[in-house]
């Protein structure tokens, strides 16, 4: 299940029910110790293998890098003291607009210098940012009213060193940042789906565990 933790983590729990173990326990001559224990490994075995494809979906979904994905996804294995229970883990920070494929639009602009920082030439003026955010779109057009500004803190997260922003009044300060799909919420949007596999090869690897034990889960 999806939840906040400390208000910054959501996560999907995995474990060996409460009730799969008991029907264990009154089939096998297995310890409860040994059918925790099994459990435990079996948590541990499946939780790196749907990291990594949870990674790999975010990435095949949004245009986001690979070490920007990963450094947001994290998991935490399995215990006796967790109750067997193991969590994957998406820590729930901002994705500024510009973290996404992002290119700046121009118009022609005869008596224009240009601007060297934002990559428009003598001749053009900015019109614009383009954007692409899911890897199933090509970038759009973007808004007129979004521009780049260089951030204080230069390459924030792996970025170009820039955010998107749009203008939102007539004032010099009527200025808004622009976020994009956190790597949280595209976790979040394949959640149904990791948890049905997570399921699926948690039974298989208790299994596997219990053969291992000598004993023959029903």
């Amino acid at each position: 299940m999806a939840r906040i933790v400390g208000g910054q983590r959501r996560v999907l729990d995995l474990g060996v029910s409460p009730q799969r173990l008991a029907e264990l326990a009154g089939r096998l001559r297995a310890t409860p110790d040994q059918l925790a224990a099994a459990g435990v490994q079996a948590v541990n075995a499946v939780l790196p293998e749907l990291l990594n494809e949870s990674r790999a979906t975010i990435s095949r979904t949004v245009r986001l890098n690979a070490a920007y994905i990963r450094e947001r996804t994290d998991l935490r294995l399995a215990a006796q003291a967790t109750a067997g229970v193991g969590y994957l883990i998406a820590r729930e920070r901002e994705t500024r607009l510009a973290t996404y494929q992002s290119r700046q639009v121009t118009t022609a602009a005869p008596r224009a210098k240009g601007d060297s920082l934002r990559g428009i030439a003598p001749g053009r003026k900015q019109a614009g940012i383009s954007v692409a955010i899911l890897r199933s779109e090509s970038p759009s057009a973007g808004s007129g009213r979004w521009f780049y500004v260089p951030l204080k803190r230069g390459k924030v997260g792996r970025g170009n060193g820039f955010g998107i922003f749009e203008r939102t009044g007539p004032s010099r300060d009527d200025i808004r940042h622009l976020y994009g799909p956190s790597v949280a919420r595209v976790f979040g949007w394949e959640l149904p789906g990791l948890r049905e596999i997570g399921v699926q090869r948690l039974e298989t690897a208790l299994r596997s565990q219990l053969n291992q034990l000598g004993f023959v889960a029903p």
